[in-house]
């Protein structure tokens, strides 16, 4: 997908939702850890605060907490969270910040002097929050996320197209940048 494509996306499945406060910073001195076994959030503290579709900010803490070949536990554990976050809502914000965190992070490589600068191929990591967000992006737009079952199903799919890439050989580990 090109930006401009995915811009009109956010334009109309994402910024027409009503807006709350967003947070969706997971920096530590952003996060209070309550003294517990589990080290669970207690609180969390955020002095640029931002305003975003409630979706948005739950999709933030996936693409960057998750495994983004295995998003469904942290998709999940955010809907348990007692948001009440229409499935087909999440699955937009989450294909855009997918879409997003994967330039970012390409960004990051290509700065860092370890991006696949000589070819036209992504790691994997990249791959997976492509196909993540390719594979909700498509649901959304053909009206298939209703339930939470239908956005799990999603994540699955983009979770397989993923290990299809990722052959232990290595001769399928990455795929072209225009994918």
């Amino acid at each position: 997908m090109t930006a401009p494509a995915m811009l009109d996306f956010v334009k109309g499945r994402v910024l027409n939702r009503p807006t709350v406060f967003a947070h969706g910073d997971p920096f530590p001195p952003n996060v209070l850890v309550e003294d517990s076994p589990e080290g669970a959030i207690d609180t969390l503290i955020d002095v640029s605060p931002s305003f975003a579709p409630r979706g948005f900010d739950a999709a933030r803490w996936i693409t960057r907490i998750g495994d983004p070949t295995n998003m469904r536990p942290i998709v999940a554990a955010c809907l348990e969270g007692g948001e009440d976050i229409p499935p087909v809502e999440l699955a937009a914000c989450l294909a855009a910040d997918a879409y997003r965190f994967a330039g970012d992070l390409e960004a990051i490589k290509i700065e860092a002097g370890t991006a696949h600068v000589d070819s036209p191929l992504y790691d994997l990591e990249t791959i997976a929050l492509l196909e993540t967000s390719n594979t909700l992006r498509e649901g959304v737009e053909k009206d298939q996320i209703r339930t939470v079952e239908d956005l799990f199903q999603r994540l699955e799919t983009a979770a397989d197209h993923v290990h299809m890439h990722a052959d232990p050989g290595g001769e399928n580990a990455a795929i072209p940048a225009d994918h």
